[in-house]
């Protein structure tokens, strides 16, 4: 027996792929500016490197009080570990029977495909569709996939108006999904400010705010039923020991956090202004990328590119996403910027 992608899927393309970089353009890693995954300049552990206790790799991972604590200080509710993000993505279609699921359009490409992977019935719809659909309130999803904000366009929906798709949905029996991947420099408007609605699931990451993509870990926060169902598809020992207890400190650290926004909030306004006075081609935007859709976008890419600075781009779209820079790298961003003026 062997295993194969159902029909017509295709496995998204991401960011974070310096090797096709190097392969199209040349250079040493060191070389060049990789702005294509939308992760902070600025790194928790880099920063702080504190240590987790000495035994932590010895044993198998176990449930630490500090991290639950650490979890109800920084959500505001208890949440699932789960080893990064994607990792309950994947999971998350297994835990529920044969649905009807619309996936916001125009976002992570992961959301669609796991669900079409695992056999459900997925539709891909604007949010313009899904404001009409909940406006009529008839022939509404057994499930809603949101990212707020989106990536790559950076637009953010009002939690009101989430509460109220969510209650819509909670009537009918269905379910609602919110990915809050770029949601930690804006917690104002987040949907966990909100009471959580038992239907409701939310996605958090240490990744891209906090800068540890690398270590793998996330967080599910929803009812307990959910968590249960999902920690039983992820099986045990999931996150690993070192994710854990970083977690515990990083999700601790009011100080860094309250730093990072800031930080992060500054080097924003700097890059969109400095694309007004470019009249660089901006969709959106949100502390930790910024994302342009012109026709010429793909020449943009490949512009960049020649001077070793790598980003993401959505051909589909016309979409071209930069993640923010390092202040000691904006000169040369800024310099890249402006050769973009010409084009």
């Amino acid at each position: 027996m062997s295993l194969i992608l159902l029909p017509g899927t295709t496995p998204p393309v991401h960011g974070a792929d310096l090797t096709n970089a190097l392969q199209q353009y040349g250079g040493e890693p060191e070389h060049w500016l990789d702005l294509s995954a939308a992760i902070s300049p600025y790194s928790w552990w880099a920063e702080r490197g504190l240590m987790p206790a000495a035994n932590s790799l010895r044993n198998l991972p176990q449930p630490l009080a500090e991290l639950a604590q650490a979890c109800m200080q920084y959500y505001g509710h208890t949440a699932l570990p789960v080893p990064g993000s994607q990792a309950a993505i994947q999971a998350l279609p297994r835990c529920f029977s044969h649905a009807r699921v619309w996936v916001q359009a125009d976002t992570y490409a992961e959301h669609a495909f796991s669900w079409q992977q695992a056999g459900h019935n997925v539709q891909e719809l604007t949010l313009a569709d899904i404001r009409a659909a909940f406006h009529k309130g008839t022939a509404l999803p057994d499930l809603l996939i949101l990212v707020n904000p989106a990536n790559p366009s950076g637009e953010c929906l009002a939690a009101d108006e989430v509460q109220q798709w969510t209650a819509q949905l909670q009537q009918l029996g269905g379910y609602m999904l919110v990915d809050e991947a770029f949601m930690d420099c804006t917690p104002e408007h987040s949907i966990l400010n909100i009471p959580l609605a038992a239907n409701r699931m939310v996605l958090r990451s240490l990744g891209k705010f906090f800068g540890l993509a690398g270590l793998r870990c996330g967080f599910v926060i929803a009812a307990e039923s959910v968590q249960q169902r999902l920690q039983q598809q992820l099986g045990p020992w999931a996150v690993n020991s070192l994710a854990l207890s970083i977690a515990s400190q990083a999700l601790r650290d009011e100080a860094w956090q309250q730093q990072q926004r800031l930080r992060l909030l500054r080097m924003q306004e700097q890059v969109l202004d400095t694309c007004r006075l470019l009249q660089l081609p901006v969709l959106g935007s949100t502390p930790l990328f910024v994302t342009f859709q012109d026709e010429k976008t793909q020449i943009m890419h490949t512009q960049l590119a020649q001077q070793k600075i790598w980003s993401r781009y959505f051909p589909r779209q016309q979409w071209l996403r930069l993640g923010m820079p390092d202040p000691q790298q904006w000169p040369r961003l800024y310099s890249a910027l402006k050769t973009l003026q010409e084009l």
